[in-house]
C-alpha cells in the first residue's frame, strides 16, 4: 500500500489513530481480501465479517496521513463479496463507518450491527446468508481487536455455525499479552480467560513456564490448538505473521490464519509471498 494509492481526504468524520506498523497489516488484509474473493466468487456465495470495524478510515499516529481501514478495503475489491457484516460497539465510529459505506459502496449488500461483537455472536450468524442449495456458502472473517478482548465462545459460535469459514486473527501477543502478564495470571483481567475460555490454563502455564516457556507463546500455542480442535488444519509450514515496529526490529502483535481447507492457506501464502517470515512464530512443533 503506498503513500500514492493508499491515501485518501480528510472527510470530516470520526477517524481514530493508529500505529504505523498498521500499515504493513492494512496491506496484507487488502491483498488477502484481492486473492480470496477473485478465487472463489465463481464457485461460492461469499460473505465477510468484521468484527471490530472501527471507522472505516485510519489516520496514522504523528502524521497527516489517512488510509483506508479494513471495512473499506474489503468493499474494495474488484470481486465484490456477496454480503458483509460490520461489527463496531463504539457508537460514534460505528456511525462513521456507515456514512462512509452508504456515501461511497451503495450498491453492496451490508449489514450494520452496533454493540459488543461477544455480546452479539448470533446476531452476526443469523447476517451471514447461507447461500444456493446449489452453490455453497463462504465466509471470511477478520478479528482485529486493540488487545486480546474477544471471546473464544464468539470464535466458537461462528465455527460451529458456519462450517466453511476462514479466519483471520489478530493476536495482540506483544502489545498486550506479555506485557500485562501478572495481571492476566493473578486473575485481575479475564480477557485470557475469555480467549482461551478454559480454567485450567494456569495449571498449564505454571508447567509451561518450568520449560521457560514464554507467556506469549503459551498463549498463541493454546489458542491455536482450540482453533485445530475444530477442525481447521495444520499446515506442516504454519506459523503466525508478525507484525513488528517501524524499524522491523519489535513484533507487537501476530496475525494468525485458520481455514478448514488447503486452498485457504494458499491464498494467506499468496497474501505473504512478497513479505520477509523473518521472525514468524512457528508452531509447528508446539
Amino acid at each position: 500500500m503506498s503513500a500514492e494509492r493508499g491515501s485518501v481526504e480528510d472527510d470530516g468524520l470520526c477517524i481514530p489513530d493508529v500505529g504505523a506498523w498498521g500499515l504493513e497489516k492494512y496491506e496484507i488484509v487488502a491483498f488477502f481480501d484481492r486473492v480470496f474473493s477473485k478465487a472463489m466468487k465463481k464457485k461460492r456465495e461469499l460473505a465477510y465479517v468484521d468484527l471490530f470495524s472501527g471507522a472505516g478510515y485510519s489516520r496514522i499516529k504523528g502524521t497527516p496521513r489517512i488510509v483506508k481501514g479494513s471495512p473499506l478495503l474489503a468493499l474494495d475489491v474488484p470481486d465484490q463479496f456477496s454480503k458483509y457484516v460490520f461489527c463496531e460497539e463504539n457508537p460514534a465510529l460505528m456511525d462513521s463507518l456507515k456514512h462512509r459505506v452508504l456515501r461511497d459502496y451503495s450498491n453492496a449488500d451490508v449489514t450494520f450491527l452496533l454493540g459488543d461483537c461477544n455480546q452479539n455472536a448470533q446476531r452476526i450468524v443469523d447476517s451471514i446468508p447461507i447461500g444456493q442449495v446449489s452453490r455453497k456458502h463462504l465466509t471470511f472473517c477478520f478479528v482485529d481487536p486493540f488487545g486480546v478482548h474477544f471471546a473464544w465462545s464468539t470464535i466458537l459460535e461462528l465455527a460451529s455455525a458456519c462450517q466453511q469459514i476462514d479466519l483471520l486473527v489478530l493476536l495482540a501477543l506483544e502489545m498486550d499479552v506479555r506485557r500485562n502478564e501478572v495481571i492476566y495470571v493473578e486473575g485481575k483481567s479475564g480477557h485470557v480467560d475469555d480467549l482461551l475460555d478454559d480454567p485450567g490454563w494456569r495449571d498449564r502455564w505454571s508447567a509451561a513456564k518450568a520449560r521457560r516457556v514464554k507467556f506469549a507463546r503459551f498463549v498463541a500455542e493454546e489458542f491455536a490448538a482450540k482453533m485445530f480442535s475444530l477442525g481447521y488444519l495444520r499446515p506442516t509450514d504454519w506459523a503466525m505473521k508478525p507484525i513488528t515496529t517501524g524499524d522491523k526490529t519489535v513484533p507487537l502483535y501476530h496475525l494468525a490464519f485458520f481455514s478448514r481447507h488447503e486452498l485457504g492457506y494458499k491464498f494467506w501464502k499468496q497474501a505473504l509471498k512478497y513479505r520477509s517470515k523473518q521472525g514468524s512464530l512457528d508452531l509447528r512443533l508446539a
